[in-house]
């Protein structure tokens, strides 16, 4: 099977994103639940992306990184 087809690239896409948002549903649930949802999504990206940054310069990060990207189909 070719996976540059759209009969494959198409299923694997949506159960990939199907996937991401299952994983990352209770976290959103919580930002969700806080007094202001926004500021606490904000936070969490800023401090995600702070620990990527800090991960590609070598340094080390008081929290592992949370975030989660979408899967890279071939």
């Amino acid at each position: 099977m070719d996976v540059n087809q759209p009969t494959y690239t198409v299923p694997a896409s949506i159960v990939g994103s199907l996937d991401y948002r299952v994983q990352f549903d209770s976290q959103l649930r919580e930002l969700k639940d806080t007094p202001d949802p926004y500021a606490a999504s904000r936070r969490n990206y800023l401090e995600g992306r702070q620990a990527e940054i800090d991960a590609l310069h070598g340094r080390t990060s008081p929290q592992p990184i949370t975030r989660r990207t979408l899967p890279v189909f071939p």
